[in-house]
């Protein structure tokens, strides 16, 4: 599990070595069952596990950045919607021509 969080991943390697960097993708709680969430992703609705976070920071209506199915952290509401914004910037970018 990566240590960093809010990482992009890059793969990109040459012929003598490659490069890969963590991703922690933010993300909305709608619902908790157990020690799993729900959490959407703009419109993508996934389970994350959130046993690595302390009991009870975890509720609906948080925003938590997810790395390989786990929640690794809780967000500020604020630094989510940045994020999200930063990534919707990067997609249409990299749709374009």
């Amino acid at each position: 599990m990566c240590t960093e969080p809010k990482t992009r991943t890059i793969i990109f390697s040459l012929p003598w070595f490659v490069i890969v960097m963590c991703l922690a993708v933010p993300g909305l709680v709608e619902s908790i069952d157990g020690r799993t969430a729900i959490v959407d992703f703009g419109g993508v609705k996934r389970e994350a596990i959130i046993d690595l976070m302390e009991e009870g920071t975890i509720v609906p209506g948080v925003y938590v950045l997810v790395h390989t199915g786990f929640v690794i952290q809780k967000l500020e509401k604020e630094e989510a919607l940045e994020t999200l914004a930063i990534w919707r910037e990067v997609l249409s970018a990299a749709e374009e021509p």
